[in-house]
């Protein structure tokens, strides 16, 4: 079962399956590049209308109208930093920060600033435990906060946490932002939708949906079959003198 304690594990064996590397190990993979192969695995997984991410705003600040987006890879915009790392003094440490990569450890906390800062430097390894690395930085001043706070969005890289779009209904500009954590890079499939497909095929076409064929070939077997179905619901129509060509 996907949740917020596998989905990371999940997502690394899809990229270790897919991708071959050469000259570098996973392990120095950088997370922000991780994440920019999962949408690029996805967008060539799917069919053209379901490889995007869906992005739900409960309502348009001019006509307050809730709104659907789908976000392709295409539409990403990238960060690009000029150096890996920085350092800076949090008191009396120097602290270096730096974009992860993924061999280091992960710290997940409510506050998502905090936990950025913990992710992008060695504060939990200068001040020896998570506590003391949050309470440290808590206590400093509010210009020395700031200036931390600057240095690590400098180093965020890859994929943009927003991307100006327009409202569907009244074409006002949006800025849609969004902090993607790793069960929302999966993505989410409707099972009950998948089996009713998967009958509606062996029905229709006496083809047999094996564990083996691909997610994109099963979506392409679903468009052709529900193309037959819907050319003889009109066949049936006509023969039954429900629409005839003179009606038309």
């Amino acid at each position: 079962m996907l949740d917020e304690s596998n989905a990371g594990q999940i997502l690394n064996q899809i990229v270790k399956r897919c991708i071959k590397f050469t000259n570098l190990s996973f392990d120095n993979l950088y997370v922000a590049d991780r994440d920019y192969l999962i949408f690029y695995i996805r967008s060539g997984s799917f069919v053209a209308a379901d490889n995007a991410f869906k992005f739900k705003i409960e309502k348009c600040d001019n006509c307050s109208q809730p709104a659907t987006f789908d976000i392709k890879l295409s539409d990403l915009q990238l960060d690009e930093i000029s150096s890996f790392s920085v350092q800076t003094k949090v008191f009396d440490k120097t602290v270096t920060i730096r974009p992860p990569k993924m061999h280091d450890p992960v710290y997940k906390l409510k506050d998502l600033e905090l936990s950025r800062m913990l992710n992008y430097s060695n504060l939990v390894d200068i001040f020896g435990s998570v506590e003391l690395a949050c309470a440290t930085v808590l206590q400093l001043d509010a210009y020395s906060y700031v200036r931390l706070v600057e240095l690590v969005n400098k180093m965020k890289c890859g994929i943009q946490e927003e991307l100006p779009v327009m409202c569907p209904h009244c074409s006002h500009p949006i800025n849609l932002k969004w902090h993607f954590d790793e069960q929302d890079l999966l993505g989410k499939i409707d099972i009950r939708n998948l089996l009713r497909s998967i009958l509606s095929i062996s029905k229709y076409t006496n083809y047999q949906v094996t564990d083996d064929l691909l997610y994109s070939e099963y979506q392409l077997i679903e468009q052709i079959t529900a193309k037959m179905i819907s050319e003889e619901n009109k066949a049936y129509e006509q023969a039954n003198g429900m629409t005839t060509l003179s009606n038309r």
